[in-house]
């Protein structure tokens, strides 16, 4: 699957605008430095092509569809992937604590 190379999705459907198109091509990148580096990163190239479409959908409701979709898509993958961004949240928050605690001694 990794060896297959990506397909062009205007062929696969006509609603697909080169736009769209470019945008699927970053998000599935073989090199992960090709790729969006966060979800916001795709939010804020996905937004203005909706918004041409007229669905107008704010990044809450935009976000969430989105995760539903890679939820059903990559079940496994999204749930590491929160997982691990728990971790680095959690582990942030007790450095910064243990640092403002070193500052008060």
């Amino acid at each position: 699957m990794m060896n297959l190379p990506i397909p062009d999705f205007r062929s696969l459907d006509v609603r697909v605008d080169d736009r769209l198109n470019e945008i699927l091509h970053r998000a599935l990148a073989r090199d992960l430095t090709q790729r969006y580096q966060s979800g916001d990163e795709l939010l804020y190239d996905l937004e203005p092509l909706h918004l041409s479409l007229r669905l107008r959908p704010d990044n809450e409701t935009l976000g969430s569809s989105f995760a539903s979709y890679l939820t059903t898509q990559f079940p496994g993958r999204l749930a590491r992937h929160r997982q691990h961004q728990h971790f680095k949240r959690t582990s942030r928050s007790a450095a910064t604590a243990e640092s403002a605690a070193a500052g008060l001694r």
